[in-house]
C-alpha cells in the first residue's frame, strides 16, 4: 500500500503549503511547512476530517555544526536522513506537529532558527493545542504567536526568563543565582463580568489525585471557560533520559506512572528496537502484549472505582477495587512485582509465562469477566449514579 493510498490523498491537499513531502513508511508520512504555512495547513486537515493532534514536539539541534559532513551524508541527499543532517548542521529547532489516524501518522515540521523562533498558535483551529504550545514555549523557548493566554501552565511562575530546561545547552544547576520572572496577570477578558464569578480548585484539594490548579469562569452553574495548571510534579524525565544509556532509560520510563509503568516503558522499547533494527522473538511480543492488558485491565477497575466515588457510589468503588486485587496478585506471581512490573528488556522481555502462570491467568480472568459484566449492569441501570452522571459537565462548542 502506498503512503499516498494510506493518507487518502493527503499529499495534493496540503501541497499549497508545502516544502518538501516525505513518505517515512506505509503509515508514516512527513510534510514540511512555514511558520506562515502551518495554521492553513491544519486547517486544510481538519476541513478533510483526517485524524486528531496527538502531540507537538520540539527538536532542538544544538548550537553547533555537529553533523558529519563526508560522503554519507552527501549519498542521502534528497531523504528525511539528509533533512535531519543539514538540519543538525545548520543548528536552530524544529518543531513537529504529530496527526494520528488509526496506525497512520502525518507529522508537520517547521524548521526555525535559534534566534528568535516564532510559530502562530493553532488554538483557534484544534483548541486542544494550546497545552502542547505552552509546554513548547515554557521549555524550548519558542515564541507561540497569538496565544491567548500567556501564563505559565508548566514551570514554576518565579522560573528564571530565558532559561529553557529543554534546550541541548541547559544543565542541572543552570538556574542557580538567576533573577526570577514575574508572575503573568491574568488577561483582562479573564478578569470577570458581572454575574461571572472565577472558581479556583487546587493545586492541593480532595478532588484531585495529584496537584493541579484549574481555574473554573462560571455564570450561574454554567462554566464558561477553564484553564489548568499543571507541572507541580514535573520530573524532568525527558531531560533525565538524555543523560541515561539505552538500558538505564527503560527503568526511568517504567517509573513515569505507577499505574501503566509497563506500557511506558514498552514504547520506549519498540521506539530503541526500532532505531536499531532489532527484531523481537513472537513469543516475547506475546508476553509484552499479556502484560500491556493486563495493566490495561487493572487501569480501568483503578478508573472505575475513582467514578464511582466521586459519583458517591462508594460501594462500587470498594467492589472494583477489591477485584482489581485480583490483577495485581497475577502481576505479582508472574514478574515479582505489583507496579513496577520491570518486563521488558532491549529486543525482548524478562520473564516467560509458565504452564502455572497460564492456568493462573485464566482463572482470574475467566472470574473478571463476570464481574466487569455485573459493573456494566450496574452503571447502566442504577437510577442514583445515572441521575449523578448523565447530562452533567456536557462540553458545548
Amino acid at each position: 500500500m502506498s503512503a499516498d493510498t494510506t493518507f487518502g490523498g493527503m499529499t495534493e491537499l496540503l501541497k499549497p503549503w508545502t516544502i518538501v513531502s516525505r513518505p517515512v513508511s506505509d503509515t508514516r508520512l512527513e510534510v514540511e511547512t512555514t511558520p506562515t504555512g502551518i495554521v492553513p495547513a491544519v486547517g486544510a486537515l481538519k476541513s478533510a476530517q483526517w485524524g486528531f493532534l496527538s502531540a507537538i514536539t520540539g527538536l532542538d539541534h544544538g548550537t553547533a555544526a555537529k553533523a558529519d559532513t563526508g560522503t554519507a551524508a552527501k549519498a542521502d541527499t534528497g531523504t528525511a536522513a539528509a533533512a535531519e543532517s543539514g538540519a543538525a548542521r545548520n543548528g536552530g529547532f524544529e518543531v513537529l506537529y504529530h496527526f494520528c489516524r488509526g496506525p497512520s501518522v502525518l507529522t508537520f515540521r517547521v524548521k526555525l532558527p535559534r534566534e528568535a523562533p516564532a510559530v502562530p498558535t493553532l488554538s483557534a483551529v484544534v483548541p486542544s493545542a494550546l497545552m502542547y504550545e505552552k509546554e513548547l514555549a515554557e521549555t524550548f523557548g519558542v515564541t507561540i504567536e497569538g496565544i491567548p493566554d500567556r501564563r505559565r501552565q508548566f514551570l514554576s511562575d518565579d522560573w528564571p526568563t530565558n532559561l529553557y530546561p529543554m534546550r541541548k545547552d541547559f544543565s542541572p544547576g543552570s538556574a542557580e543565582g538567576l533573577a526570577r520572572a514575574a508572575p503573568v496577570a491574568l488577561p483582562v477578558e479573564r478578569r470577570g463580568t458581572p454575574g461571572t464569578f472565577i472558581v479556583p480548585i487546587g493545586p492541593q484539594h480532595p478532588a484531585l489525585k495529584e496537584p493541579g490548579h484549574f481555574e473554573l469562569t462560571v455564570d450561574g452553574e454554567i462554566v464558561t471557560h477553564a484553564s489548568i495548571r499543571l507541572g507541580y510534579v514535573h520530573r524532568g524525565i525527558e531531560k533525565g533520559a538524555e543523560d541515561r544509556s539505552w538500558v538505564h532509560n527503560i527503568y526511568l520510563m517504567e517509573r513515569i506512572c505507577g499505574i501503566c509503568s509497563h506500557i511506558h516503558s514498552t514504547a520506549y522499547a519498540l521506539g530503541v528496537e526500532k532505531l536499531a533494527g532489532t527484531a523481537v522473538p513472537p513469543r516475547a511480543q506475546a508476553i509484552r502484549t499479556i502484560f500491556a492488558e493486563m495493566e490495561r485491565i487493572h487501569s480501568h477497575l483503578l478508573w472505575l472505582g475513582v467514578a464511582a466515588h466521586e459519583a458517591g457510589f462508594d460501594t462500587l468503588f470498594m467492589y472494583s477495587w477489591r477485584d482489581r486485587e485480583t490483577i495485581m496478585d497475577l502481576l505479582e506471581e508472574i514478574s515479582g512485582n505489583r507496579v513496577n512490573y520491570s518486563v521488558n528488556l532491549l529486543g525482548g522481555v524478562k520473564y516467560d509465562i509458565d504452564g502455572k502462570g497460564a492456568d493462573s491467568l485464566r482463572r482470574g480472568l475467566d472470574f473478571l469477566e463476570k464481574r466487569t459484566r455485573h459493573y456494566l449492569q450496574i452503571v447502566t441501570s442504577d437510577e442514583s449514579f445515572l441521575r449523578r452522571t448523565r447530562g452533567v459537565g456536557a462540553i458545548t462548542f
